[in-house]
């Protein structure tokens, strides 16, 4: 709770987590009478309520734009580097924002999709090539073998105009209008 934001790993608090469940359930039915081991099974309850958050804030999708959206409605200043905690946000009364810091996060996770398509879509053109081959016996040459290179431009001109339409492309709505401008020259 006190580690950095950004060092948090979801799938190990996860994982501890639902180990730390199993134990104190274990221990409950083993120990009955005893104040510490359901002392220690309140403490698991309690901290499973913040997954909710620590799922949202261990989103890789999370920009610098997104936590200056966060920290805007926490009311607090947001510099890029700014160094919190989880405990930091919860003083903060982050959760009583959880719906908005799901909507940011959503949009997030929908911009990183939009844009990790649109780097695949420029490197599939990496490796291919434009093959050209002598026209009958004219001296001249032509492009041929042209039907991998028509169907991966087919594709990317249908992929890049959705992507074009979504609201969610906004912060990197030039790169997906350049691609889709040389596409179709």
């Amino acid at each position: 709770m006190n580690g950095r934001v950004d060092e948090l790993n979801l799938e190990n608090v996860n994982e501890f987590c639902d180990d730390s469940n199993r134990k104190s359930y274990k221990l409950t039915k083993e120990r009955k009478d005893d104040r510490v081991v359901f002392r220690y099974r309140e403490e698991v309850e309690d901290f499973k309520q913040y997954l909710p958050l620590l799922q949202e804030l261990a989103n890789p999708a999370l920009s610098s734009r997104h936590w200056e959206q966060i920290f805007k409605i926490l009311d607090r200043p947001y510099h890029q580097d700014l160094e919190f905690s989880i405990q930091d946000l919860i003083d903060f009364k982050i959760m009583d924002h959880m719906e908005q810091v799901e909507t940011i996060g959503s949009s997030a996770s929908k911009e990183y999709s939009l844009f990790k398509t649109l780097e695949k879509m420029v490197k599939e053109w990496d490796g291919l090539e434009f093959r050209t081959v002598p026209y009958k016996e004219s001296g001249t040459f032509i492009i041929g073998g042209t039907d991998e290179i028509q169907a991966v431009l087919d594709d990317q001109i249908v992929k890049v105009q959705g992507m074009s339409a979504s609201p969610y492309v906004k912060p990197f709505l030039e790169q997906a209008t350049d691609l889709n401008n040389v596409l179709n020259q």
